[in-house]
């Protein structure tokens, strides 16, 4: 077990925004993908630290988020909803404390062997 992987001991939910090109549906909402839990059971659980963060956005602006979740196995993308803790709703925007994935990145070490995706709420 590797130092990342002993960080991450949180549970999540994370909704992907539909596969490939977004749908919506006939409100204009984006179609999310299931529900996909990740959990330290399944090896794929997050760290979710509960901080103000500012990023830069791909236009050159600054913006903030509330949360910063890290994972070693979950690639997120911008749309995507997380939620600390499990859930099965199908539709994230009605569960309360889900959030939108407002920033995404993936980093790997030196030698290629591991890679951390971080996103930013």
């Amino acid at each position: 077990m590797s130092y990342l992987d002993r960080l991450m001991r949180q549970t999540a939910t994370h909704w992907a925004v539909g596969s490939g090109s977004v749908t919506y549906d006939k409100y204009g909402d984006p179609a999310f993908a299931a529900p996909v839990l990740l959990t330290p059971a399944s090896g794929n659980a997050v760290r979710w630290e509960t901080k103000a963060t500012k990023y830069i956005t791909k236009n050159g602006d600054e913006d903030h988020g509330h949360s910063v979740v890290y994972s070693a196995s979950g690639e997120f993308s911008v749309g995507d909803y997380l939620f600390l803790g499990s859930s099965v709703a199908t539709n994230p925007e009605s569960v309360d404390g889900a959030d939108r994935v407002k920033y995404a990145e993936k980093v790997t070490d030196v030698s290629n062997r591991k890679t951390l995706f971080k996103c930013i709420l």
